[in-house]
This record gives C-alpha cells, structure tokens and sequence, in this order.
C-alpha cells in the first residue's frame, strides 16, 4: 500500500501498487526511474498542487503506512515513507505560513517604504536643526554686535557731555585768559619804566629804613603816573 504515494505524488495514474515488499525496489525504479536520490532532491516541495496532497493524505493518514511499519519490510520503502510523511507535513506548514510569509513580506516593503520616508523627513529636519542652529549663532552675534554698539554709544554719549563741559569751561577760561593777555600787553608796555624803577631802588634805597623806602616808592610812583619824573 505504501508504494501508492508515488503514484499520488508523481501523478502516475495508471500504476497499480505491488502487493509483494520484496519487490518494492523494483517498482520504485520504475515509477521514479533510475536515479531516485535525485529526483526527491530536487522535488520542487514549494508547488505542490492541491489535487496531489488529496491523493496523498489517503496514504499518510493510513495507520498502517507509518515508518514503523515500512520499515519491517524495507529500509528504503521506509525512508520514502518519512519523505512522503515529511512532504504531507511541509505542505500543510506552507500553506498555513505561506500567506503570512507574504504578510511578513508585505509588512516588511510598507516598512521599508515607511523608513524611506521618514529618512527623508529625518533629512529634512536635520537640515532644519542645522538651519536654525545657523540662524540662532547670527542672531547671538547680531546680539552681541548691538551690545557692543550700545555700549560705544553710551561711551560716546558720555563723552559728548564731558566735551560739552569741558567746552563750556574753556569758553569762560577763553574770557579770562583774553584778559590776561589784554593786562600782559599793557604790562610789556611799562616794563621798561618798571625796570628802571627797580634798578633806581635797589641802587639808592638800600640805606633808608623800611618805611622810608616805601614812602619814597610811593612818591616816585605817583610822579612816574603824573609824568614828573624825580
């Protein structure tokens, strides 16, 4: 019974399953041919159609068709026995697995894409930060350009009301020393009359006392002023 699965599995309808275990090899060449590893290599598992794990499931689901039991028979029917079991299970797996497989696959382009996105909304707002950053370093020296120009200004200010004393001060020093070079003038004009003065006393009042000196300067004096002489 257990040979029944190739003709399910390889879609041979028209063979008929050996009765005899002894000939079981035989059978399995000719269904699969000669190079029977092979081919169970390289069955395509993942495209198994419905029609065939139907077929199948009638042998696999049979308490007789187990390894166990196989394998008193044959070591090799027992080992396609496992392959076929193995084959009927990973059917079963795949179609369970194969839509959320593709779910997954599904999730994971929307991921992808989703991502990509929001990399480039990260761009972007890195690009922003770096821009505002920009900004906030021209706005901090904008700042502190003002407070240096402020301060000038207020250094300047000050300034302006020290000049606008200092010039107030020199205007009325500008009256007086007008008149001190006015009195200047007059007295470099009587300078020689005042040196001779000066020599005529200390060449002729030496002896006289000190109150005698005096009365003498002021007699002189006032005849100098009245155009006298002595």
């Amino acid at each position: 019974m257990w040979i029944i699965w190739a003709v399910a599995w390889f879609g041979i309808e028209s063979f008929e399953p050996q009765t005899a275990a002894l000939t079981l090899t035989l059978t399995l060449t000719q269904v699969l041919g000669d190079n029977v590893l092979k081919r169970l290599m390289d069955f395509d598992k993942d495209n198994v159609p419905d029609k065939v794990i139907k077929k199948l499931e009638k042998y696999t689901k049979d308490e007789g068709y187990t390894p166990e039991t196989v394998g008193k028979v044959s070591n090799a029917a027992k080992s396609l026995c496992m392959w076929t079991h193995a084959m009927d299970v990973y059917s079963k797996v795949a179609k369970d697995v194969g839509p959320k497989k593709e779910a997954l696959a599904s999730a994971q382009a929307t991921l992808a894409s989703a991502n990509a996105v929001l990399k480039g909304k990260q761009d972007e707002l890195a690009a922003v930060i770096a821009r505002v950053e920009g900004l906030e370093a021209q706005l901090a020296q904008a700042e502190e350009d003002q407070k240096t120009l402020a301060d000038q200004a207020d250094i300047t200010k000050k300034r302006l009301v020290s000049a606008g004393k200092l010039t107030s001060a020199l205007s009325d020093e500008q009256v007086r020393w007008r008149e001190t070079a006015d009195q200047i003038g007059a007295d470099t004009e009587l300078l020689v009359g005042d040196v001779f003065l000066g020599a005529a006393c200390i060449s002729y009042y030496g002896a006289f006392t000190g109150v005698y000196r005096t009365g003498l300067v002021q007699v002189s004096v006032a005849k100098v002023r009245a155009g006298q002489g002595t």
